[in-house]
């Protein structure tokens, strides 16, 4: 029966090659991704949230909608990835979910918003690094055809190598929410569109990622076809590989949640870089992907005024000529500084990002910001990223749960904590209401 399934997935899986690019993390990886990147949380409401496994399939779900319309042919998919989505999506829970968003039912919503979240900073941070890396690397069998195709074979080998199966998860996606969204973003797509879409991901692409990493045979040929990914893939150490987007995906779930509930900080500017700030041994030669250095933020940036924000400079003075890359045009996150001369070898590098950057959701950087690496041999591996400016806190931690009620005595009850947790959480929702209020007054974003 196994050989069966791989056969019936094989075929359907073709009828999708000509619809979905060959690039990126597969969907048995995005979800792997969203998992991990759990780890990575501090201690509080929205690690309770997407931990709670009332809330698993929605995040599990949401790790891998964005590659649906691939599979039905449909441009929500590519929008789907993006910043303009995400944001249109965050924007749409505060208009109409209850407050506070980490109770009742705005929860299912967070962890599929998360989710999506997940899949697009992850593949921003795997294409820019890892998967462009490959591209070199393992160009002897590089294939853009989809069976044959980079992350169809990675997820192939993460399947094999974490031992996943995401199989008995329910399709689920919030189609009649998510509709009116793609029509705000200038798409038009039924809701019955997104349904198919979710339940081909889960019962084609997601199943042969399953299947086929438990079968040796076919672990064995994606091996050989991609030697150098193979023996990087869950390398912690190696730039982009899915245990480092999982780091980075939870500093971006950190600056989503405080955007939700409309708090802004300098630690949700920058969150994270490669190499990790104050890091040593970065590669010199600046040929090499690796020799790249990146640049992730917390909100999606435009693309049109960056050219001139960043500079490298070493100690000595010297400035770098420098390419300045938005990965993703104007829709995206990350970018990517790429040397067009060699670093100097045993020295320090200072990047320095100026003030005014502004990101798609109208926002301002207005205070210039800098970290250092150095090209002095490090004495061991270390994490090829990390948030330069660690998140502290949370936006809304909510009243503690009442105490038990206790018999009558007679007496008067003063002060009680589930009365007091009532009037808090009544308070923060007239607040975020009024907030609410002002945002649509001031700018309709979706």
């Amino acid at each position: 029966m196994a050989r069966v399934a791989v056969l019936l997935s094989t075929a359907a899986l073709a009828l999708l090659a000509s619809a979905r690019p060959a690039a990126a993390n597969g969907v048995n990886t995005h979800t792997w991704i969203s998992l991990h990147a759990l780890e990575h949380l501090p201690d509080g409401e929205l690690k309770r949230l997407l931990s709670d496994p009332a809330m698993r399939s929605l995040l599990i779900n949401g790790s891998y909608f964005p590659d649906g319309g691939y599979a039905v042919r449909d441009d929500f998919g590519e929008m789907a990835h993006w910043e303009p989505f995400v944001d249109a999506y965050l924007t749409w829970m505060q208009r109409e979910l209850p407050f506070p968003y980490a109770r009742g039912d705005a929860r299912p919503h967070v962890a599929f918003l998360m989710g999506v979240a997940s899949h697009g900073m992850a593949d921003q941070v795997f294409d820019a690094t890892f998967m462009k890396a490959a591209r070199g690397y393992d160009a002897a069998g590089w294939s853009d055809e989809l069976l044959d195709s980079f992350d169809t074979a990675t997820d192939v080998l993460l399947v094999e190598a974490t031992g996943v199966d995401f199989r008995g998860e329910t399709p689920w996606v919030p189609a009649d929410e998510l509709a009116p969204l793609f029509d705000g973003l200038g798409h038009t797509v039924a809701p019955q569109t997104l349904r198919d879409a979710q339940i081909a991901m889960h019962d084609i692409v997601l199943t042969y990622g399953a299947i086929n990493g438990r079968d040796p045979v076919a672990v064995e040929r994606y091996r050989t076809q991609y030697p150098w990914a193979a023996g990087r893939l869950m390398d912690e150490h190696e730039p982009g590989s899915p245990p480092c987007e999982g780091e980075v995906v939870a500093a971006y779930w950190l600056a989503l949640w405080d955007r939700l509930h409309d708090v802004d900080s300098v630690q949700n500017q920058i969150i994270a870089t490669y190499p990790r700030a104050d890091s040593d041994g970065h590669p010199t030669a600046h040929a090499m992907v690796e020799a790249q250095v990146v640049v992730v933020f917390g909100h999606g940036v435009d693309a049109a005024q960056l050219a001139d924000k960043f500079t490298v400079e070493d100690a000595t003075g010297k400035t770098y000529a420098i390419e300045v890359d938005p990965w993703s045009g104007d829709v995206g996150n990350l970018v990517r500084l790429v040397p067009q001369e060699d670093w100097a070898a045993d020295q320090t590098f200072t990047v320095t990002i100026a003030a005014g950057i502004r990101t798609l959701d109208g926002v301002t950087y207005d205070q210039p910001w800098s970290f250092a690496f150095s090209t002095r041999p490090a004495p061991g591996p270390r994490d090829p990223t990390s948030d330069p400016t660690p998140h502290t806190g949370e936006p809304w931690t909510g009243p503690p749960d009442p105490e038990p009620e206790k018999p009558d005595d007679g007496g008067c009850a003063v002060g009680g904590g589930a009365g007091l947790g009532a009037a808090l959480a009544l308070i923060a929702l007239r607040r975020r209401r009024r907030s609410a209020a002002r945002r649509a007054a001031g700018r309709d974003r979706g």
